[in-house]
């Protein structure tokens, strides 16, 4: 995830091949901001165009296999 902190549009550069892969973005509280399924291979970059108010947020990647959840800053 870059940059992070995010101050613009988030970025997510794939490392593996997941094929479908979806991406929720939440809050502290466990509210759903956004969600979103992408088609993604090795070496993908993912671009989310949600603006985010400053604060921060969780990232949530489930492709296959495990979710990754990911501590994201934004100004």
């Amino acid at each position: 995830v870059f940059p992070n902190p995010v101050n613009g549009i988030l970025r997510i550069r794939v490392n593996k091949n997941y094929g479908k892969i979806k991406c929720r973005i939440f809050t502290t509280e466990g509210k759903s901001i956004c969600e979103e399924v992408y088609n993604a291979s090795h070496g993908t970059i993912i671009e989310c165009q949600k603006r985010l108010e400053s604060g921060v947020y969780f990232l949530e990647l489930t492709g296959s296999g495990k979710p990754q959840i990911l501590k994201i800053l934004v100004e």
